[in-house]
């Protein structure tokens, strides 16, 4: 797949039955970071796909803020968030926009994502599994070539549409599962 316009998605854990949406990030602009208003006016984000941008196409401190801001609520106080000790989980920024927010952040021990960060065992496997199909039947009934003679990239909506239809196929289960195989932090 094209790793120029993308590189994360994440998704929380969704404490009831609310479906959390897929989170896509592009790399776009190099002096703002963001999508200009004429790229996204012409994006149709389905409704199960959030869209932000920076200029790396990296998880950065300035979008994990947009991030829990969009996430969470303040109403539901008494969330708990495990992280992983990326740099931009590590903002005091961060940190005091959870505290605020009445969520409670705990960092798990490097080295423990498998044991403690079951999202990222039990439900990206499916999930890139369901996305890697979708490019692949894109794949074989798109065989533009560029000017250059390259196989034509996945457009921008394309993408969306492939992270849309496999974020779909993760049922509840699949995101319940992994909790009940793992042991958390006290």
């Amino acid at each position: 797949m094209h790793r120029k316009k993308i590189s994360q998605w994440a998704w929380p854990f969704p404490q009831t039955d609310i479906n959390f949406p897929a989170v896509v990030i592009f790399k776009d602009n190099k002096k703002t970071g963001k999508l200009s208003e004429s790229i996204l006016e012409k994006l149709d984000i389905p409704e199960n796909v959030v869209v932000f941008s920076t200029t790396s196409g990296w998880w950065l401190s300035s979008l994990d803020i947009q991030w829990i801001e969009f996430t969470f609520d303040e109403k539901e106080k008494g969330s708990y968030l495990f992280r992983d000790h990326a740099p931009a989980h590590l903002s005091h920024e961060s940190q005091a926009l959870l505290e605020k927010k009445g969520t409670e952040q705990t960092f798990i021990p490097k080295g423990l994502t498998g044991k403690y960060q079951p999202l990222d065992v039990g439900v990206n496997y499916p999930f890139k599994c369901y996305l890697n199909k979708s490019y692949h039947e894109w794949r074989d009934k798109c065989t533009e070539i560029t000017k250059k003679g390259y196989l034509k990239k996945p457009s921008r909506q394309e993408f969306l549409y492939f992270v849309s239809e496999a974020w779909s196929k993760i049922k509840t289960s699949t995101v319940e599962k992994p909790f009940g195989r793992r042991q958390y932090l006290a």
